[in-house]
C-alpha cells in the first residue's frame, strides 16, 4: 500500500462519496473504487458497504482512520522539511481535532504574517498520542484538552468551551430546550471523541455518577461521520459546541445540556524538561493575545 491509498481511503471516510472522493482527488470513480478495494485486500479487512455510489463505513473503518491519518500526518512533516528553504524555520504544532475550526485558519495566517521566516505545521491528533509526542520529545508543544495526567508536561490554560448535542430535526428530542438524564439514559449517543481524548474519562464518569451509563453508538474523530449518523435519525450527537456550529445544517438543531459543566479545557502545554525553542515561545505569546483578543 501507499500513500493514494491513504489519501484515498481518508477522504472517502470523510466524503462517504465514491464520486466526491475522486472529484477532490482529481481521480475518476473508478479508480477510487479500485484504490480502495486494493487497499481492503492489503488489510485483508472489508472497509465499507457499498450502496448507489455511497460509502457505508464498517465500525473497523474507524479504527483504521485513527492510524491512516497519523501516517499522513507523518507524510506531510517529511514533505515540510524538504521544501522549507534554509532561512525560514521549521515549528511543528501539535492538537488536538478539529482546533482550526476554533481558531480559523486566520490564525496561521497572521502569525505567519508577523513571522515570515517561521513556517508552521500543524498536526491535529487524538490528546493521548498528543502527550506521547511532547514527552518523547518528537514535538515541542500542542493544545491539548484537561486534565493533563503527566508529571513530565507544563500545562497554561487557554479557554473553556462547552458540550452540547446535535438532532435531526425529525428526531423525537427536537423540541428540547435542553438535553437531561432522560435523554442520556435511553439515546442511542453518537460522540464526536473517544477514549484517546482527555476529556473523556472525567465526563463519562459524571454520568456514571448519577447511575447513567450512556449508549455509545458509535466514537469518531470525523465530525462528517457523526454529522451522518445525525442526519439519518441513527443517534444523537455529542460534541464541543464550535464542532456544532461548523457541521449544523437546516436539517439539524443545536439543543444545549442541561448540566453546565460538561465542558471541555483547553491548554497550551510543552515539556517541563525541554525549554521552549524562540520559534514555540513566539507561537505562545501570539497564541494567548488572539485567544484573549478573539475567544476570550
Amino acid at each position: 500500500m501507499n500513500k493514494r491509498h491513504f489519501e484515498c481511503f481518508a477522504t472517502a471516510m470523510n466524503t462517504l462519496s465514491v464520486k466526491r472522493t475522486a472529484e477532490q482527488l482529481h481521480m475518476t470513480s473508478q479508480a477510487v473504487s479500485k484504490t480502495i478495494i486494493e487497499f481492503e485486500k492489503e488489510l485483508g479487512e472489508k472497509l465499507f458497504e457499498r450502496a448507489h455510489g455511497r460509502l457505508i463505513p464498517e465500525k473497523k473503518a474507524y479504527y483504521v482512520l485513527r492510524h491512516v491519518e497519523k501516517i499522513l500526518s507523518e507524510y506531510e512533516l517529511l514533505g515540510n522539511i524538504s521544501k522549507t528553504g534554509s532561512r525560514k524555520k521549521q515549528l511543528f504544532f501539535i492538537t488536538t481535532f478539529e482546533i482550526l475550526l476554533l481558531l480559523r485558519s486566520d490564525f496561521i495566517i497572521e502569525f505567519q504574517k508577523k513571522y515570515p521566516d517561521i513556517v508552521i505545521t500543524l498536526i491535529e491528533t487524538s490528546d493521548k498520542d498528543a502527550m506521547r509526542r511532547i514527552e518523547a520529545g518528537e514535538i515541542e508543544a500542542g493544545i491539548l484538552t484537561g486534565p493533563v495526567q503527566s508529571s513530565g508536561l507544563e500545562k497554561k490554560y487557554l479557554f473553556r468551551r462547552k458540550f452540547c448535542c446535535v438532532v435531526s430535526k425529525s428526531s423525537k428530542y427536537a423540541h428540547l430546550k435542553y438535553v437531561d438524564d432522560t435523554v442520556a439514559r435511553e439515546a442511542n449517543i453518537a460522540l464526536c471523541g473517544g477514549k484517546e481524548f482527555n476529556v473523556y474519562e472525567p465526563d463519562i464518569s459524571r454520568y456514571i455518577n448519577r447511575g447513567i451509563t450512556p449508549n455509545i453508538f458509535i466514537e469518531s474523530t470525523s465530525s462528517s461521520a457523526i454529522k451522518e449518523i445525525i442526519r439519518k435519525n441513527l443517534a444523537v450527537g455529542v460534541m464541543l459546541d464550535y464542532i456544532a456550529e461548523d457541521i449544523i445544517s437546516d436539517d439539524e438543531v443545536i439543543i444545549p445540556l442541561e448540566d453546565e459543566q460538561q465542558c471541555a479545557d483547553f491548554y497550551f502545554v510543552y515539556s517541563k524538561e525541554t525549554p521552549l525553542s524562540e520559534e514555540a515561545s513566539l507561537l505562545k505569546e501570539f497564541l494567548f493575545d488572539w485567544i484573549q483578543q478573539r475567544i476570550g
